[in-house]
Order: C-alpha cells, then structure tokens, then sequence
C-alpha cells in the first residue's frame, strides 16, 4: 500500500527482485544439500532393484531362495564349495528377505525410513484411540447416557422449546457418525504405511 500511494511516512527498501530470488536460491539449494547429505548418512534398511521385464525378476527372486536354501541346508562354508557362491560371505544374502515391490506410484517413499517395530506399535496405539472413538462416541447408547449424566434435560426445559430438547441427540449423534470417516481416515494416516 505505501509503495502505490508514494508516501514518504514508510521507510522502505527497493529490492532487486532478481537479486532476491539469487539468494532465496542458494539458501534453497544449501538447504537441499544438507536434506541430501543427511539422507545419505541414514540409509533406508532396504534397498529397490528395477528389472527390464517380469521374467528376469521372477529368475532373481527364484535364484535367490535357492542359493539361501541351499546355504541353511549346508554346514559352514568350506573353501571347496566358497567358489559356488561368490561374495556370499561378505554380503550374508542368507539374511536378505527378496519380494516383489510395489508398484512406484504406490509407495510412500515419505514412511520407508519407519522401522517396522516402531510402525507397528504406533499402529497399535492408534486404532486404539480409535476403537474407543468408535465405541464411546458413535454408539448411540453410550451418547444418550452421557447427555444423560449431564442432565442435559433440566437445562433444555429452560429453553421452552421442543424442537431443540428433542432435535440436540440427534444432531450429536449424527455429528459423531459424519466425522466417523473422517477420523478414520486420519488415522490411516497417521499410521505411516509403507503402501498406498
């Protein structure tokens, strides 16, 4: 408004907007590489392989379990047969779990880094918290008998009006089961899944 009307009241700075986005810019990018160096030094406990087409997957996966089979089913590596198995020393694949993933839209890349100990108790907790929702809130016997316990009655009758005495469970209730959807969606939420 000051810079419009041209009044000399408003003590204000003239910004080279190019010079503005410049810096706003390099903050930016010092920020994204901070975000990068700091993802790279927490690695995911998983890692993602792209195969040209289905086949070559299934082969992997196949290949996979046998050479862990065959490991388990094995005493100790001896060197006679450390030749058949390349690297398996260094990389203990025996402990690798190799499934399919997801498709990449159905991802949230934002939920990998959880832990599935820590997903699942806050999982727990949260349909908790939901389960009472859905007991204590959305049933109308336990609404009623706490309108009840209020004596919500004795205060309506001061109103003198029918309509809100008898229209106010009603429009409880039906508040409760319109956010129901609503809270079982953030609840979904919440819970970080790793797929969508």
């Amino acid at each position: 408004l000051c810079g419009k009307l041209r009044c000399c009241c408003c003590a204000t700075e003239r910004i080279n907007a190019i010079e503005l986005y410049a810096r706003e810019e390099a903050n930016l990018t010092v920020e994204f590489d901070n975000e990068v160096i700091d993802a790279l030094a927490k690695p995911l406990p998983m890692y993602f392989v792209t195969f040209p087409d289905n086949r070559i997957a299934n082969r992997v996966i196949y290949d996979h379990r046998t050479i862990v089979s065959k490991i388990l089913d094995l005493a100790p590596l001896t060197p006679s047969n450390e030749d058949d198995l390349p690297g398996q020393l260094e990389l203990t694949s025996s402990d690798w779990i190799v499934t399919r993933a997801q498709a990449i839209s159905d991802i949230n890349w934002e939920n990998l880094h959880i832990e599935p100990r820590f997903w699942f108790a806050r999982w727990l907790i949260i349909n908790a918290f939901f389960l009472l929702y859905v007991i204590f809130f959305s049933t109308p016997a336990v609404a009623m008998s706490a309108l009840d316990s209020i004596s919500y009655n004795s205060s309506l009758s001061q109103v003198h009006n029918a309509v809100i005495s008898q229209f106010l469970p009603t429009l409880l209730l039906w508040t409760f089961a319109a956010v129901l959807p609503v809270v079982a969606y953030w609840s979904c939420w919440f819970e970080g899944h790793w797929y969508k």
